[in-house]
């Protein structure tokens, strides 16, 4: 190990670890499994946030922003298709790699 002394390194690495663990929590399948990565995820984000400075006020604003623009998971909405041109999807069924 070594340490990360400059901020532009750390925040790369933090970016690197943020698709790691991402990946490790699409895979995970119990409920235990989803918490433990989940607190891993979270972690990385948490830090990545410090690095940024972006405050909890700032990160709850751009939620409840987010929301308005592209609404919430209650209705269980899945899109299919779109008429927009420019809209690429990067999503695939849980476990499943491409």
């Amino acid at each position: 190990m070594r340490p990360l002394t400059n901020d532009q390194e750390f925040e790369q690495e933090l970016l690197k670890k943020v698709k790691e663990e991402a990946a490790a929590f699409s895979q995970a399948r119990t409920r235990e499994a989803l918490l433990d990565e989940f607190a891993d995820l979270f972690e990385v984000l948490d830090a990545l946030r410090a690095v940024q400075n972006i405050s909890t006020k700032d990160l709850e604003q751009a939620r409840i922003q987010n929301r308005k623009e592209k609404g919430k998971f209650a209705k269980r909405l899945f899109l299919q298709w779109s008429t927009d041109a420019s809209y690429k999807s990067n999503e695939t069924p849980q476990g499943i790699k491409r």
